[in-house]
């Protein structure tokens, strides 16, 4: 199987393991950056509902070995940790558990940290899968926190499919005028959630709102096309969304 990015030799890239601060919560996070790079961009890396685990890690060594500060904030810190992804009642309930604020909030303390780096040249991008590629989105359209962002397949984004309570107040898509950087999207065309319907919606809203944007479909995939540890993944489509990815934030650079 052959993984887009792969990167097999760790020697030229700098690991850590951050303990974040948001007022009264501490949460953990990984970071991987390339050891020798000055002037650096940054990556926020949104974690799927199974959390900061092995993929995600290497997802953010892949983006720093092509020269990006990549970060992934726990973001189930504040609610016990992630779920046994064995069992999908837990998964489920932990996604409708995280609250948005708590979530952007966390999510901004994960820019702010980027940014701050000595070598950090400013500009932050990022890029979420599944559940954080809702929270990408959400992110995305608050005002100056990002320079370019990536929704990969983030489902409950429409009315269609979005559970509006106390903990997700709104619809994302309907946030879309509030965009405030470029979006790239990413997705399935065998996705039920999001479905062929909501990714139109998001579409349709990105154009009536004049939003700089990109929407990438693959047919012959699904949800999850990306996760090489699951038996969701695609490797030409992976192959060819990874592409897309490094083109959309070689702006930051």
């Amino acid at each position: 199987m052959s993984i887009p990015g792969e990167v097999l030799d760790r020697s030229a890239l700098e690991e850590a393991t951050p303990a974040l601060r948001n007022g009264e919560h501490t949460f953990s996070a990984y970071a991987a950056w390339p050891r020798d790079a000055a002037a650096t961009p940054g990556i926020l890396v949104v974690h799927e509902a199974y959390g900061v685990n092995a993929h995600i890690e290497d997802v953010c060594r892949r983006f720093a070995a092509q020269g990006f500060a990549a970060l992934a904030p726990d973001l189930f810190a504040r609610i016990g940790g992630p779920p046994d992804p064995g069992d999908v009642a837990a998964v489920v309930a932990k996604i409708g558990e995280l609250r948005d604020a708590d979530a952007v909030s966390d999510m901004r303390v994960g820019v702010e940290w980027l940014r701050a780096q000595p070598r950090s040249n400013g500009r932050i991008g990022a890029i979420g899968f599944c559940m954080g590629g809702r929270l990408a989105l959400l992110l995305a359209t608050h005002r100056g926190v990002l320079d370019a962002a990536v929704d990969c397949w983030g489902g409950r984004i429409t009315r269609r499919t979005a559970t509006v309570d106390e903990a997700h107040p709104e619809v994302v898509v309907e946030r879309v005028a509030q965009l405030s950087c470029p979006l790239l999207g990413i997705f399935g065309a065998e996705d039920q959630n999001p479905n062929g319907d909501d990714i139109e919606e998001l579409r349709a809203a990105l154009q009536q709102h004049g939003k700089a944007h990109r929407i990438v479909i693959y047919e012959d995939a699904g949800h999850a096309l990306f996760a090489d540890y699951r038996p969701t993944y695609k490797e030409k489509a992976a192959h060819a969304a990874w592409g897309e990815m490094l083109g959309w934030f070689a702006p930051l650079r």
